[in-house]
């Protein structure tokens, strides 16, 4: 039988142990453990424009 429209031979899911035909950018199982790790707490995103520089100035080094 033909391979449905999102089946993609040379792409590889890591999630997946890098089976073929989908992307890991792709991989609808993958988004849902990770929506699921999200909402579970387990998984934070930090605004990465905080106030907070973690890099000492060196701009007075030559």
């Amino acid at each position: 039988p033909p391979f449905p429209k999102w089946y993609d031979a040379n792409a590889q899911c890591e999630y997946h142990a890098r089976i073929r035909g989908h992307s890991i950018e792709d991989c609808i199982a993958f988004k849902k453990i990770i929506e699921r790790l999200i909402k579970m707490g387990i998984v934070k995103f930090v605004d990465p424009s905080g106030a907070e520089n973690s890099l000492p100035n060196h701009s007075d080094k030559g």
